[in-house]
């Protein structure tokens, strides 16, 4: 068989197995703290990423909203970000809901105004006639009219009037016809 190894060469051997186990697990220990660090670092990229897409979220909104918040010291903590988001996401909603009611308000005062005008025009062209009507028989009866009524009924109370008195004028002159023949 084997030629026996002497102790002193047992050892030999013992002590250069040692070595080359110590060798390996000092190559596997430095992998795993390479392996740590190579994931530290990339978690630490990913949350700086994630950081700057909300800083950058943040300043886009800030722009956007009424009352902008002072971007000047932004916090470090991603959460403390997001919860700045969540309130300029908020002031945002607040002050689009706001520009929508002060829309729709603009709108619908337009619209009355719209409407009113429309009332006030048909108003004057149904009172147009009747005015006309008014001055022509005041006119008739001889009567200057300086002021006339605003109100339709009012000048048709005036016109009938009018006609009375225009009427009672031209019996009076029938009256006095007969007399004089």
């Amino acid at each position: 068989g084997r030629p026996r190894l002497s102790d002193e060469e047992k050892k030999q051997r013992a002590e250069e197995k040692a070595k080359a186990k110590a060798q390996r697990e000092a190559a596997k220990e430095q992998a795993k703290q390479q392996k740590a660090e190579e994931k530290a670092q990339a978690k630490a990229q990913k949350e700086a990423a994630k950081r700057q897409s909300l800083i950058d979220e943040i300043t886009a909104l800030n722009s956007e909203v009424s009352t902008a918040m002072d971007l000047s010291t932004m916090p470090e903590d991603v959460a403390e970000l997001k919860s700045m988001l969540t309130d300029l996401k908020k002031q945002k909603k607040a002050d689009d809901k706001a520009a929508a009611a002060a829309a729709a308000k603009a709108t619908k005062d337009a619209e009355q105004l719209k409407a009113k005008q429309e009332r006030e025009a048909a108003a004057a062209a149904k009172r147009a006639p009747v005015l006309a009507e008014y001055t022509s028989l005041a006119t008739e009866a001889g009567v200057t009219v300086t002021e006339a009524p605003e109100k339709i009924g009012d000048l048709r109370k005036g016109i009938a009037e009018f006609k009375r008195t225009i009427r009672e004028a031209k019996k009076a002159a029938k009256t006095q016809e007969k007399e004089a023949a």
